[in-house]
């Protein structure tokens, strides 16, 4: 045979040995990872707890920490969610048709509802207001977002129910639905904490409607937004939950503007309730500490009202600017000279006069001038019988007694309120103390 012949012939041959090889490898490989897979299914099934094919597609709501979930509830109490949540309720709230458009079909069929039996789910009032407390986020699948939300609504005797709803929100079309506390309870879903996890149907989209649409460009969370809104939680409250508000009065305030005492609390209640609830907020301004956001705001009644927030649910409340030195108050008052200190002790005092806060005069007493009255119900008479409901002042005169911490004010007094054309003097005596403490001394001015 040719040599060249036999030379082809064995590199033919030595390529197929080649492709056995090869061909032979791919089988074994494939043998071994079909194993491993089935090794793998069967630890699978004995080392982990059954899940249903149908997890995606069941319509129940239940409670259950161990279900494969996208996340767990968190709590939410920054801005936006707020506005988000609020803007929801308040299309839900808006007529009793709308509240019925809005609810989830998955509400409807489990608790039968249609729109003649709606009524006794919707309230009483109509179109009420509301006060939400606290908001839980949980993320469902197909970018679906679940809400819980704990809240107090206005009932028709001006007092509170504690209520809470389920808000589900369509990302992609910015579409809301809701649950209805009374699905809730069916459910027995008291209290949703972090970690938890509510499975509800999530599946669909949720079609667009003239009322389910979240309006991104109603939202805002500027500081003149939340101060308002600050406002209307404290009208809120003074009108439907006045354990609430009392308890959300900072506590040194509480302690001297009211002494820890709940009738002098009413008692402002009721002096000035409705001025409070047509205020409204004309300016404000902000300061940051290390512990909360601090909105401090003058409305339109001349009242200065205080927030200390941590978040726009949580902070505490100051109904005046004088009762509690404030911390930027304080620094400026370091700086300021003796006279200024002075006169700014005195404004506190007109302020308290017009706030009928007598009792915080009253501990400001010199010890002679305290001695002139049995009590402090008789101090509050006397000022109650030389001032006016609500006094503007002007100083007239003023001069150093003997030493440089202590100032007399000359100052005429006129009725703010216009309704006496009349005006007063006093002779105000200020003596300066420490950490911007003071002794006053009122006495009428007498011509000489």
């Amino acid at each position: 045979m040719d040599k060249n012949k036999i030379k082809n012939v064995i590199i033919v041959l030595f390529i197929i040995f080649i492709l056995l090889i090869v061909f032979i490898t791919i089988l074994l490989i494939k043998k071994n990872t079909s194993e491993n897979s089935n090794d793998f299914s069967e630890n699978n099934t004995q080392n982990n707890e059954y899940i249903p094919d149908d997890i995606f597609e069941r319509d129940q709501l239940y409670l259950d920490e161990e279900e494969t979930k996208t996340s767990n509830f968190t709590n939410k109490s920054d801005k936006y969610t707020y506005f988000f949540v609020k803007q929801c309720m308040e299309a839900f709230y808006s007529s009793i048709e709308n509240a019925y458009n809005l609810l989830d079909e998955e509400a409807i069929n489990q608790l039968d509802i249609n729109q003649s039996n709606f009524n006794s789910i919707y309230g009483l009032v109509s179109k009420p207001s509301f006060c939400i407390d606290e908001i839980m986020e949980e993320d469902l699948n197909f970018n679906r977002k679940l809400y819980y939300i704990q809240y107090r609504l206005e009932t028709n005797e001006n007092s509170n129910i504690k209520k809470k709803v389920l808000i589900k929100f369509d990302e992609e079309y910015l579409t809301f639905s809701i649950y209805p506390n009374e699905f809730l309870n069916k459910n027995q879903i008291n209290n949703i904490k972090e970690g938890d996890f509510l499975k509800v149907n999530g599946s669909k989209n949720i079609e667009e409607t003239e009322i389910n649409r979240y309006n991104v460009d109603l939202v805002s969370t500027d500081p003149p937004a939340v101060i308002s809104e600050l406002l209307k939680r404290l009208q809120f409250d003074i009108n439907f939950d006045l354990n609430h508000l009392y308890n959300a009065l900072d506590e040194n305030y509480k302690k001297i503007r009211f002494e820890n005492n709940t009738e002098l609390f009413l008692q402002y209640v009721n002096e000035y309730r409705d001025i409070v609830l047509n205020d409204k907020i004309i300016s404000y301004q902000l300061y940051n500490t290390e512990e909360y956001t601090q909105y401090y705001g003058l409305a339109s009644s001349q009242n200065h009202y205080i927030f200390n927030t941590y978040n726009i649910m949580d902070y505490s409340i100051l109904l005046d600017n004088y009762t509690v030195d404030l911390p930027q108050t304080k620094e400026a008052y370091e700086k300021g000279s003796a006279k200024g200190k002075s006169e700014y002790c005195l404004n506190k005092i007109i302020n308290a006069i017009n706030d009928k806060n007598y009792n915080l005069i009253y501990d400001k007493l010199s010890l002679n001038q305290k001695s002139q009255y049995s009590s402090s119900e008789e101090f509050a008479n006397y000022l109650r019988r030389a001032f006016y409901d609500k006094n503007d002042y002007e100083i007239e005169d003023y001069m150093i007694l003997n030493k440089e911490n202590a100032y007399q004010f000359l100052i005429k007094i006129t009725d703010s309120t216009k309704k006496e054309a009349s005006f007063r003097r006093y002779n105000i005596r200020i003596v300066l103390k420490e950490n911007m403490d003071y002794i006053v001394n009122i006495t009428q001015y007498k011509m000489k």
